[in-house]
């Protein structure tokens, strides 16, 4: 860090309504379940996460919805006994070679519009899920990862373009 060039900023003071970074994490596996009804809802997202745990496999993204749960993962160790062991419960869909790109900073606080517009940016390309952060810090998208340095770039122009104006 050279503090002393100019448009170095470093301060302790929270910036609202600031987009900070745009990270990516690629190998992710998403997986997508539609529950057979064999169990009430809460019993099927309990089995799903007893599997994960059995084989000791941690959950980056998750969405639930009525039968419906979608998560991501990050290890394909035991991707086979997972699937099989859910299929007991309901139909999987697994995608590989996924890629999870979130967008950091003050994204709700000030200005809401601020993802939205970020997605504008993107709007061409395919994204798999969408989840919030548990703060009010971060977005994160899951895509492709093929598409990940097209949707980066866009991502990147669009949001740290001097002209813009988030």
């Amino acid at each position: 860090m050279k503090p002393e060039l100019p448009g170095t900023v470093i301060s302790s003071q929270k910036n609202i309504g600031i987009i900070k970074a745009i990270a990516a994490k690629d190998d992710i596996i998403f997986i997508n379940i539609k529950s057979n009804r064999k169990l009430v809802t809460f019993q099927f997202v309990k089995k799903l996460f007893d599997i994960l745990a059995q084989y000791k496999t941690t959950v980056d993204m998750i969405s639930i919805s009525g039968i419906y749960v979608s998560l991501t993962i990050d290890n394909a160790k035991f991707i086979d006994k997972i699937k099989n062991d859910i299929s007991d419960y309901g139909y999987i869909e697994i995608k590989k070679n996924q890629t999870i790109v979130c967008i950091v900073g003050d994204l709700i606080t000030s200005k809401s519009n601020i993802v939205i517009n970020a997605l504008i940016s993107i709007k061409k390309s395919t994204i798999n899920m969408i989840c919030y952060g548990a703060s009010k810090n971060s977005v994160s998208l899951l895509i492709n990862t093929l598409n990940k340095y097209e949707i980066m770039n866009l991502l990147h122009n669009d949001i740290f373009n001097a002209n813009c104006d988030y």
